[in-house]
């Protein structure tokens, strides 16, 4: 409009913060503004102060749990304006606001995430509606990030865990030992090189009397198995066909104790090579013969430290860790290179490398409704010097409880659903997945899956979910654009028999924007020192319309004008237009 001039400012009303990179900032984009001698005036709006919130989520516990068992909460906590301050965690049922337990915290700096975690041991079996939240303060901007709700299923009863080897070895002992002195556990073993009186000495081997389970029922009876060095050759092939049935369809827990004789290295092609986290190509066993003499420590993956209660030793993740690197270090462990697809590992060699990934020790994989943990170590017993059962019987019970729950509740989980993130920055699309692990659950439509993501201020709306190219049993679908905010989905098609597969997430304002609440004044200030220009604040911006430069005049550039009739081309076309006329009139009769 201006004709390519340069205005003469530009006026800027703004904190001076910028959500998103520090491209955008004025003090990056002023120096151009100064090479081309436009000033910028900036008014700053917005406080001084800090906004005042406290922002509890990202709460994690397992949705099953057993009667006087701890049960872990971990969150984290986000504070603006708070800092040094004392501020109370607690723990309520929904319904009557009953204190379950509250931890109090010092609130963290501005923008800094706090870890918050602490345990609540139920003692009455049931269902739990949970509000676990950070006590509001009358200050608060915002108080509805102040909580979040879990639900809880509080499971009485004993595990019934079986127990298999060929020869009582060290890890057999020890495990048997513990197990048997567990009041929560129903131990019943299968030493299979046993004499015959052994099964009438000990009351753990009665029930089986030295054999392997030969029908599903008597498998199924179990919630746990823990399989050693079995020898194959005793076991029938309908043996391992119940065993991969158990996980699969019953959702019964499966625990694979390496060994120097047969596990893993005799289940090659067999069912229970399937069910393993780790692939058996490339698989090394050191020689019976060989002496190792050098301990090592494994080493928790991320995984082992955040996403499984099997590694808690202590009440919190930092003590936790603490008490995982004192315990005495292991010899001897079986090399198995390569993970399976969607297999985790929780705890990894320390120095031993293939491929540039450290070697796995222990690992785990969902194999249809239930999970397979894989040791490829069998001296866990390790740690019980010096110290007792107390992590080694710690690990073992954390283990055969979190593998038991699916097989406890009474239904393998059928399905799971997961969002790819649990924090999403606003105008992120949420990415929603669905996988079905028994087949016939799987729906026959590409289109058959219906997933409900809700608010936390009870808004709701319906993604549909399409079937992922050749990974039939996998539905994939996204939601673009929400708002701030809290949301819990679920699977609204299938149904299912019990609770359906859900996930929780959050969306976020840009990460600047919740570290950088208050204006930034500074910036406001040296962009305009910058250009020449000038700031103003609210109390002062009256005085901006005096001091704007008036800018400099633009001047037109004009051609002489053509005066048409002063030509005598127009004439002899005026006089040739006429002439045409009369002729035409004159041959029409018209004159």
């Amino acid at each position: 409009e201006n004709r390519s001039s340069l205005p003469a400012a530009v006026i800027v009303i703004s904190d001076g913060v910028t959500t998103t990179t520090d491209e955008d900032k004025l003090t990056t984009v002023a120096p151009a503004a100064a090479a081309q001698l436009v000033p910028i005036f900036t008014v700053g709006v917005g406080t001084e102060e800090s906004m005042l919130d406290l922002n509890l989520y990202d709460v994690s516990v397992d949705d099953v749990a057993f009667l006087n068992d701890p049960i872990a909460f971990t969150a984290k906590l986000k504070a603006s304006g708070f800092k040094g301050k004392p501020v109370s965690i607690t723990l309520r049922t929904k319904d009557d606001r009953t204190l379950l337990a509250s931890k109090q915290v010092i609130a963290p700096d501005d923008g800094t995430v706090l870890p918050i975690d602490f345990t609540w041991t139920p003692k009455q079996p049931g269902d739990y509606q949970l509000v676990i939240e950070v006590t509001p303060q009358p200050t608060e901007v915002d108080k509805t990030n102040n909580s979040e709700q879990r639900q809880i299923s509080v499971r009485e009863g004993r595990i019934r865990v079986l127990l298999v080897d060929s020869i009582p070895r060290w890890e057999y002992r020890e495990l048997k030992f513990m197990l048997e002195r567990e009041k929560t556990v129903e131990l019943h073993t299968v030493l299979q090189d046993a004499d015959l009186e052994f099964a009438d000495q000990d009351v753990t081997a009665q029930a089986l009397r030295g054999r392997f389970p030969v029908t599903r029922e008597q498998l199924n009876s179990y919630d746990v198995v823990i399989f050693g060095d079995v020898d194959s050759k005793q076991l029938q092939q309908a043996g391992l066909d119940n065993l991969r049935d158990f996980v699969k369809d019953s959702g019964g827990g499966l625990i694979v104790v390496a060994g120097p004789q047969f596990t893993p290295q005799a289940y090659l092609d067999t069912p229970l090579e399937t069910m393993l986290p780790v692939e058996l190509d490339g698989l090394h066993v050191p020689p019976e013969q060989a002496p190792i003499t050098t301990p090592f420590q494994p080493q928790l993956t991320v995984e082992g430290m955040k996403s499984t209660p099997l590694f808690r030793f202590d009440e919190n993740e930092t003590d936790s860790l603490i008490a995982w690197k004192r315990l005495p270090g292991l010899y001897w462990f079986v090399e198995t290179p390569k993970l399976k697809p969607g297999a985790m590992a929780f705890a990894e060699h320390p120095q031993k490398q293939v491929e540039g990934r450290r070697l796995p020790i222990i690992s785990i994989q969902r194999y249809g409704g239930g999970k397979v943990l894989f040791h490829a170590t069998d001296e866990t017993w390790q740690w019980r010097r010096r110290l007792g059962d107390l992590y080694f019987g710690r690990y073992w019970i954390q283990a055969i409880r979190y593998l038991s729950r699916s097989h406890m509740i009474g239904q393998a989980k059928q399905a799971e659903l997961r969002a790819d993130r649990a924090v999403y920055q606003r105008d992120d699309s949420v990415n929603l997945r669905v996988r079905f692990f028994v087949e016939s659950d799987t729906p026959t439509s590409d289109d058959g899956v219906k997933v409900r993501v809700e608010s936390r201020t009870g808004v709701s709306q319906d993604v549909t979910l399409k079937r992922v190219g050749l990974t039939p049993h996998v539905f994939e679908g996204s939601l673009p654009r929400l708002v701030d905010g809290s949301y819990h989905s679920w699977v609204l098609t299938p149904s299912f028999p019990g609770a359906p597969p859900s996930a929780d997430f959050r969306v976020e304002s840009p990460d600047r924007e919740l570290r950088v609440r208050g204006i930034d004044r500074r910036e406001l200030t040296a962009a305009a020192t910058t250009t020449q220009g000038r700031a103003y604040s609210l109390s002062t911006v009256d005085k901006l319309p005096d001091e704007v430069p008036p800018g400099k005049p633009l001047t037109l550039r004009t051609d002489e004008p053509v005066l048409l009739w002063n030509r005598w081309e127009v004439l002899i076309l005026f006089v040739s237009l006429l002439t045409a006329e009369w002729l035409l009139r004159k041959k029409l009769g018209l004159m």
